[in-house]
């Protein structure tokens, strides 16, 4: 993501929830409920803004299990 600022190449440290939902397709209101309940990416609270670090968020993502039930399709009989 290019900082609005015109710097070529400088990424932007901190996001808002809407620049999660662009950048990551995970829905404003989602994160904010998550917010509520203690899931989802770290977030860090700015005055009365809320903001996620980029390593933060892709660290929760690479968490993120992925894959059905992570069993080869090798293994699975068809009936």
């Amino acid at each position: 993501m290019r900082s609005s600022s015109g710097n070529d190449g400088f990424l932007k440290r901190f996001l808002s929830d809407a620049e999660v939902e662009s950048v990551y397709g995970i829905r404003r209101k989602t994160l904010q409920n998550w917010r509520l309940v203690g899931r989802g990416p770290r977030y860090r609270k700015f005055g009365a803004g809320v903001r996620y670090d980029v390593a933060d968020v892709e660290l929760w993502i690479d968490s993120l299990p992925t894959g059905g039930a992570g069993v080869p399709s090798s293994a699975v009989r068809s009936v």
